[in-house]
């Protein structure tokens, strides 16, 4: 079934719109072969670097304006099952990991213009930028606008609502700052030292 939203909108977003299903089809199906993956939306036209390992992904709301919206560095790695909207830019910096489950959002609204709630609720786009050197957890949530700084850590299951500096570290809902990525390689290197 055709996305209800596409009503009214012509040849050019409906072929917009299957031709993204079949690219994102085609991608998750080549299952390990992540070189395989990454080319096919290098040609789709996401802009990916050099040793990127992207797993077993999903891509939503690329019928907007396609994959160029989707931009990551080199050494990136993206877990299986994780969800990516590209409605809004997305922006991975080199060196990041992405674990398993990690649902990235660019955009929020109430869905269909005749929805009663769309009056109050005003459609919400923005992209997300992720630093270079950054982990996220399994299952952690971000939402659009939202900035995470160079070499900073987001746990695993958190709902990150606002920007994380860089070097933060955050956890929980909403995530909040519960450390510092400095104070981890010290307590590491006094740790390593009374082995």
């Amino acid at each position: 079934m055709i996305h209800r939203s596409l009503k009214n909108r012509g040849v050019k977003a409906l072929l917009r719109y299957l031709t993204g299903h079949i690219i994102a089809a085609v991608a998750r199906s080549f299952l390990c072969l992540y070189p395989l993956r990454a080319m096919v939306l290098r040609l789709a036209g996401s802009r990916i670097g050099r040793n990127s390992r992207i797993l077993n992904i999903s891509f939503i709301n690329f019928y907007k304006d396609g994959f160029s919206n989707f931009i990551a560095g080199d050494n990136v790695f993206i877990g299986a099952e994780t969800m990516i909207d590209i409605a809004g830019n997305v922006t991975i910096g080199h060196n990041t990991t992405l674990a398993e489950r990690v649902l990235i959002l660019t955009h929020t609204n109430v869905g269909y213009n005749d929805h009663p709630l769309k009056e109050i609720l005003q459609d919400k786009y923005a992209q997300v930028s992720i630093g270079d050197g950054v982990f996220i957890g399994a299952g952690a949530l971000i939402m659009p606008g939202v900035t995470i700084g160079d070499k900073s850590v987001v746990g695993a299951m958190s709902l990150v609502l606002k920007d994380v500096a860089p070097g933060a570290v955050v956890a929980g809902v909403p995530a909040k700052v519960i450390g510092n990525i400095e104070d981890y390689k010290q307590k590491n290197a006094t740790q390593t030292k009374t082995s």
